[in-house]
């Protein structure tokens, strides 16, 4: 049976949410505990029953709760259902340990936090049929939404391929080893989630003509200049239907695509004329010598002063090119 450390628990829940969770799980709110595999059902009644699902891939945990709140990590209530699976580590695969209304064990102790003797008798099946029951409901693989999530390391633009399923509410990623996941749904039904490792496979088989190479399991790397990348390719994977998170966070591996500002100034002192030249992008400053460095590369790409990059127009390298 999967359980769940203390650091664990914490890593994906605020502390708040955790604290929510442990007087859940204290004040015996968790019933229904069921374990299919690694995954955890279970439900969790405060003031509506709850239905959550955990599951574990990897070294990572997924939640799903009636809630709603799973895509902010661990919510409450499966914070709770996480405790309660600790507290009965002993039990098997598959039993039910519906511990809901205060059931006691043969030394008197609530199951919530005494011992398990695996020779009592399971607690009798609480009457609700929204509560003391489970049953998991298989899905057809079906034709995953691809989605794109970029991120920066030490200058390197990354891109990792996930696979969105159940109108876009569960994801694997290229590293996960299980070709299904658990699911509570808003109908109080838990469905088996399964992928089509064939689509994905075709999907992830088109990134190279679209100038992007692995960089390791699940994530790509552009093998042209990143700026150049997010103006020319990203758009087109979008258009191929590719759901693109992250690109709002990128810093210097993109190029801003508003027009330069350019302003020229010359004044005269005596026997001399200053001439002052100042570039910005969307308000965002370049210095004079990373505009020198554009021009002596023949770059269109310029760096700005909060580390960002802009373009600017082939005229000006060959303005420039003289000065």
């Amino acid at each position: 049976m999967t359980c769940f450390t203390e650091a664990e628990i914490r890593e994906h829940s605020f502390s708040a949410v955790f604290e929510e969770g442990r007087r859940l799980f204290a004040s015996d709110m968790v019933r229904n505990l069921h374990c299919i595999g690694d995954d955890i059902v279970a439900t969790v009644t405060e003031h509506l029953p709850y239905r959550v699902a955990i599951s574990r891939i990897g070294k990572k945990l997924q939640f799903s709760c009636t809630c709603g709140a799973e895509y902010a990590g661990a919510c409450a209530h499966a914070v709770a259902a996480m405790l309660a699976a600790n507290g009965h580590a002993a039990i098997q695969v598959g039993i039910d340990w519906n511990f809901g209304n205060n059931a006691t064990d043969n030394s008197g102790s609530s199951p919530a936090t005494g011992q398990i003797d695996e020779a009592q008798e399971v607690p009798e099946v609480d009457d609700d049929p929204d509560t003391s029951s489970v049953h998991v409901s298989d899905l057809p693989p079906e034709k995953p939404v691809i989605r794109l999530y970029l991120s920066e390391s030490e200058g390197m633009l990354l891109a990792e391929l996930r696979f969105a399923y159940h109108n876009g509410t569960v994801e694997f990623s290229r590293a996960d080893s299980v070709s299904c996941r658990l699911v509570a749904a808003k109908d109080g039904n838990v469905y088996r989630i399964h992928r089509s490792r064939a689509r994905e496979t075709a999907a992830a088989s088109i990134l190279s003509s679209f100038d992007l190479i692995s960089y390791q399991v699940g994530f790509y790397t552009p093998s042209i200049d990143p700026r150049d990348w997010t103006l020319q390719q990203l758009p087109q994977l979008s258009s191929e239907g590719f759901e693109i998170y992250g690109q709002e966070r990128l810093q210097s591996t993109q190029a801003r695509k508003s027009k330069p500002v350019l302003r020229v100034s010359v004044a005269s002192a005596g026997d001399t004329f200053n001439c002052s030249v100042q570039v910005s992008i969307d308000g965002v400053p370049a210095t004079l010598a990373a505009l020198i460095i554009a021009i002596r590369q023949k770059s269109r790409f310029i760096l700005l002063t909060d580390g960002s990059s802009g373009t600017i127009p082939e005229a000006w390298i060959e303005m420039f090119a003289s000065l």
